[in-house]
Formats: C-alpha cells, structure tokens, sequence
C-alpha cells in the first residue's frame, strides 16, 4: 500500500488533541506501524475531503451515526488533597465558556444540585479550553469541573480525583460530521482508534 493511502490528518480541538489524542499515538503505532497520523488543532469544521474532523458539538443537533463520545462532566481535583477542598472552604472553580456560543455550557448548575452543593462554594473563573482548568489543577491550583473524557488518563495515573462526586450527562458531544463518508479502510482503522480510545 502506498505511502498516501496510510496518511490520516485529523483536525479536532486543542483539549483533546493535548490530552488524549496525542499521548496515545504511540500505542496506536505499535498496532500500525505503517500508519501516518496528522494531528491539528482548530475550532472550525475543516470540510476537506481527505481530513478526518473531531469535532465538540451539541449531542441534540448533531447526527446520531456521526456521535463518538457523549459527554459527561464531573469536579476534579489534585490527589494529594485528603478530601474535597470545596468541604472547608471556598475553593477557585475552573471551568470552560467555549468560543463557539451556540456550543452548551458545562452543566455545572445540575452538578451542584445532583451533589447538594451550593454555588457559594466556588469562586468560578472560566478558560475557553478545558485543557487549561485541567493544567491549573494538576498544579495543585483549585478544582476543575470538566469532561470525563479529558481526565480519565490522569484519574487513571492517580493524579486527580473526583472525591465519588456524582458526575452528570451534558447536551455535548464529540462526533465526525457525515461520518459515513470516510470509506477508505486507513480512515476506518482510525475511527475505530478513535472510538475505542475515547469510550
């Protein structure tokens, strides 16, 4: 097979680019070596034809065949805290407002109410990605609330922690749009990456 035809480029956000994407090329080369990934990073939909989009959207607009990931928030924090910092004290809260407007807030307000907390615990402040909320916590700064996606290699790792918070489901999604257009058996092997990776 030519070197072209084991050519993906995939274009998705700098969060899940950063944090689960490309930490896990390695395991996927191991399985495919031949296979040449490019990853990239943009908050626009990239139509072209041979690029594979990852993209966040709103899980009730998008095509049900194109969803890859529902998305599903929780509050994390660094695990060398005890227990959950928001228990003593009013604690900075990171969390994302995206700059797509038309994309849903992460639903803390139904969080807070699932884990009989008031809002007065936190003091919010906002990123447009997750990624940095979540780099503010791994440094031992404040508590993230964010996707289970993003954390789960560093919940994994042991270094952040829910505190058996009960996390709750969000209108967003992760989803290739026109999914079924991708024909080609390289694309095939990365969605089914992709897929497996993320769920």
């Amino acid at each position: 097979m030519s070197q072209a035809h084991n050519q993906v480029r995939i274009t998705t956000t700098s969060s899940l680019a950063a944090l689960r994407l490309i930490p896990a090329l390695d395991e996927l080369y191991s399985e495919k070596p031949h296979l040449q990934l490019d990853i990239s990073t943009s908050e626009t939909l990239d139509k072209q034809l041979h690029t594979l989009p990852v993209r966040l959207g709103n899980s009730e607009e998008v095509n049900k065949a194109d969803i890859i990931k529902y998305e599903r928030f929780d509050m994390f924090a660094a695990n060398a805290q005890q227990s959950a910092p928001w228990l003593d004290k009013q604690v900075t809260l990171y969390t994302s407002q995206w700059k797509n407007n038309a994309l849903p807030a992460p639903p803390l307000t139904r969080w807070l109410k699932v884990n009989n907390l008031s809002d007065s615990c936190f003091k919010v402040k906002t990123f447009d990605q997750e990624l940095f909320g979540i780099n503010q916590v791994l440094a031992n700064k404040g508590v993230v609330f964010c996707s289970n996606t993003l954390v789960q290699p560093y919940l994994d790792a042991g270094l952040l922690t829910s505190f058996n918070s009960q996390d709750v489901e969000s209108k967003l999604c992760y989803y290739i749009p026109e999914k079924s257009r991708f024909e080609t058996a390289t694309h095939n092997v990365v969605i089914e990456w992709l897929e497996r990776l993320l769920n």
